[in-house]
């Protein structure tokens, strides 16, 4: 059975919990009806999810976190567990994005054990992978995202549903987009990788393979038309009720 194209808001760190929960109402209210054929996933910053969750809990839409600790309890001050995030409604979180790896020095290692803990407590894992411009630049690029992928899945079963992100960091915003033709091949050797990592029953039923980076309401069907592309992620036009109801339509068109 084919699995519903998924389309997932990163909200990162924009906005006061408040302003998310009001944002949240307002995809609820204008987006319920298309969040039968697609499946929309809202991640607000760490202190929204309560808020957030309490307009969309009796709705279609579903909650996700952005991220998540490598270890499931502890003295870890500040860090939030797949279990907390499970208590407070989040059914997937993000995991290894290039904010993330870049910026805060997240390893490989640390993308995995984050994995393993999500699963145990069923969150639901949006794993990303990409290269940067000059990993890309120097031929790189397969290297890389081999590499990322392997290391996230290591000791995974693939009993669980996961998604798969491919987000080249050269081509998040203000880079600006990729074209489909950049993507296919990406998608296809992330594609390859999973069936060889897993059998390929598991791969069709629990693996989804998405596409992240500047996605908007203008090119979200090019990405979406891909083979084995079954979804998004999106950052900044996700902040606009407007653009990302033109994402959601547009992935719906997409579905028929």
């Amino acid at each position: 059975m084919k699995q519903k194209t998924i389309i997932i808001a990163n909200w990162k760190m924009n906005f006061e919990p408040n302003i998310e929960a009001g944002l949240a109402e307002k995809f609820v209210s204008g987006l319920t009806r298309l969040a039968n054929d697609v499946e929309i996933v809202l991640c607000p910053s760490h202190v929204g999810l309560h808020q957030v969750n309490q307009f969309i809990k009796k709705s279609n839409l579903v909650l996700g976190a952005q991220n998540m600790s490598w270890v499931r309890q502890g003295a870890f001050t500040g860090e939030i567990s797949a279990e907390m995030l499970d208590d407070v409604g989040a059914k997937y979180c993000i995991i290894g994005h290039s904010d993330r790896r870049i910026k805060l020095g997240e390893t490989d290692k640390m993308v995995n054990q984050k994995v393993l803990c999500a699963l145990v407590d069923d969150v639901l894992p949006i794993i990303c992978v990409g290269e940067t411009y000059n990993e890309r630049s120097e031929g790189k690029k397969e290297i890389v995202v081999q590499r990322q992928l392997e290391a996230a899945l290591k000791n995974v079963s693939g009993q669980k549903p996961i998604v798969i992100t491919y987000e080249p960091v050269w081509a998040i915003s203000p880079g600006g987009p990729a074209m489909p033709d950049d993507i296919q091949p990406m998608i296809e050797l992330i594609y390859q990788s999973l069936i060889d990592y897993f059998p390929l029953e598991l791969v069709e039923e629990n693996f989804r393979i998405i596409y992240g980076g500047s996605v908007d309401g203008s090119n979200v069907s090019g990405f979406l038309e891909l083979d084995k592309v079954s979804g998004a992620l999106v950052g900044a036009a996700s902040l606009s009720y407007d653009k990302f109801k033109t994402i959601i339509e547009q992935a719906k068109k997409n579905t028929c």
